[in-house]
């Protein structure tokens, strides 16, 4: 990214969170043409969140704009068309640790 990083807004990940917040975006092949120095700005602007099964992530009439990792568990896709693991998908789907929605 060629910014001022010291000029970016920062989320509120903690201190003790972002190491791993770097770690889990460095081995996302979404990531993967970033170069290193930029993961730290990314992972400021993560949050984390956990979800009661069956709750739902979006509507499907909701504007996403963010891009969700799975960190643990699974999360079925079920009313719209999706991206995942590089392959359109319209079906319900099943996506595990590690992968993305976009």
């Amino acid at each position: 990214m060629a910014t001022d990083r010291d000029s970016l807004p920062t989320n509120t990940v903690p201190e003790t969170e972002l190491a791993q917040a770097i770690e889990l975006l460095a081995g996302l092949d979404i990531f993967r043409s970033l170069p290193e120095s930029d993961f730290e700005v990314l992972a400021r602007y993560t949050s984390r969140d956990t979800l009661i099964p069956g709750e739902p992530i979006t509507s499907g009439d909701d504007r996403v704009t963010d891009v969700y990792v799975i960190v643990s568990g699974e999360v079925e896709i079920t009313d719209r068309t999706f991206v995942a693991e590089g392959h359109v998908h319209t079906e319900p789907h099943l996506l595990g640790a590690g992968e993305v929605i976009v």
